[in-house]
């Protein structure tokens, strides 16, 4: 009982900590306490995932907008000044908070046009495909696009990324499909 409930916590951190997307110098900081949490609790997590040896890099535990908690295992790896590629941890994240702001109004729902969300962009090769995908396509990544570009994930996002412009590469004539 136990551990089931130590995995729920552990998965709870996980998902706090993908939110953490920017330097931790732009945090406030406060003990577990004053947020209303049980340190013991925290530090008791941190002794599982090093007893069983759970591969985790990061946990960052966010409550009120603070951050109550830090934990690198491997801080010559993943310190609190580094970055940390998520690849597709980012899917959950983005299906997450798409589903947020549907409940809050600011989507009205997963039907809506991909370019719509683009007013002031110059989309490259926009065509009928481009102009109906619509946001379940994307989180459903049924988009339809073929990707020409090289063959591995790895080369793929790191060519997106060095163009300087990710959502421009992705638009151009070579799109991802997964």
């Amino acid at each position: 009982m136990a551990y089931r409930g130590m995995r729920f916590v552990l998965m709870a951190v996980l998902l706090a900590a993908a939110f953490v997307a920017t330097s931790l110098a732009d945090w406030e900081f406060s003990s577990p306490e004053e947020l209303g949490m049980d340190s013991t609790q925290l530090e008791a997590m941190t002794s599982v995932i090093e007893a069983i040896d759970l591969p985790i890099d990061t946990i960052v535990v966010v409550r009120h907008g603070e951050i109550a908690f830090e934990y690198y295992p491997r801080p010559l790896h993943y310190g609190p000044n580094g970055g940390h590629v998520l690849y597709s941890t980012t899917k959950s994240v983005t299906s997450a908070l798409i589903g947020i702001a549907i409940g809050q109004g600011f989507i009205e729902s997963v039907d809506e046009k991909v370019v719509d969300f683009f007013p002031d962009r110059t989309i490259a090769n926009l065509d009928e495909r481009k102009r109906s995908m619509t946001l379940e396509h994307l989180l459903t990544m049924t988009s339809g696009f073929d990707w020409t570009g090289p063959d591995d994930a790895y080369h793929s996002w790191g060519a997106a990324i060095r163009s300087g412009d990710p959502v421009q590469y992705t638009e151009s004539g070579s799109d991802l499909d997964f």
